[in-house]
């Protein structure tokens, strides 16, 4: 019984020197037949070096070696982790082609139709502003025709329009029809809404 665990034990260390010297040989081909570009940190692959080091937690810089392929911009970058299919497939990446496309999220609340007169007012005082500074571009009241737009702007902002409504407005030329009337020509409403509803 002891002879076998003797026999068992010196199989064990047998294959362990085996695996080791097996792990240096690949090292030591792959540092033949690869260039070693840098080293970088095993816990943070941004931190690079061009020398052997340790990191605070004394773990040793791992080698990054130059691949036999050619590298695009990106890969020439430090600090970039490649995986094997097998990794991504463990790690459970996923990778989709870049498309344009609307992004939108679902936000129930309370709020009521707007019939609103007056934001429809303010709204053709800022489209005519625009219009008036257009007109005036080189005429030496320009100035004043500025002053007018960011007057008629300001209103909107104070009646609840954010930059982005009323940078969307300067662009339609027109005031929003939907405010006063709902119509085949003019499908959508506005809503004024509680956002602090959960």
């Amino acid at each position: 019984m002891r002879k076998s665990f003797k026999a068992l034990l010196a199989l064990f260390f047998s294959l362990v020197i085996f695996l080791s010297f097996r792990g240096l040989s690949r090292a030591e081909e792959k540092e033949k037949t690869h260039k070693i570009l840098y080293y970088r940190s095993p816990m943070n692959p941004a931190i690079t070096s061009k020398v052997p080091a340790k990191d605070p937690m004394g773990m040793d810089y791992i080698p990054v070696y130059e691949e036999k392929q050619d590298k695009s911009p990106a890969q020439e970058m430090q600090g970039i982790i490649k995986l094997s299919s097998q990794d991504i497939a463990l790690a459970g990446i996923k990778s989709e082609t870049v498309i344009s496309r609307h992004l939108f999220k679902e936000i129930r609340t309370v709020g009521k139709v707007a019939y609103d007169p007056e934001l429809y007012k303010a709204q053709e005082e800022f489209v005519q502003a625009i219009k008036t500074q257009k007109a005036l571009e080189t005429s030496d009241i320009k100035g004043q025709a500025q002053s007018l737009r960011e007057a008629a702007g300001l209103k909107l902002r104070l009646l609840g329009l954010s930059d982005g409504q009323i940078d969307e407005l300067s662009k339609q030329n027109q005031p929003d029809r939907s405010l006063i009337i709902s119509d085949k020509e003019n499908p959508y409403v506005w809503l004024y809404t509680d956002m602090n509803t959960s």
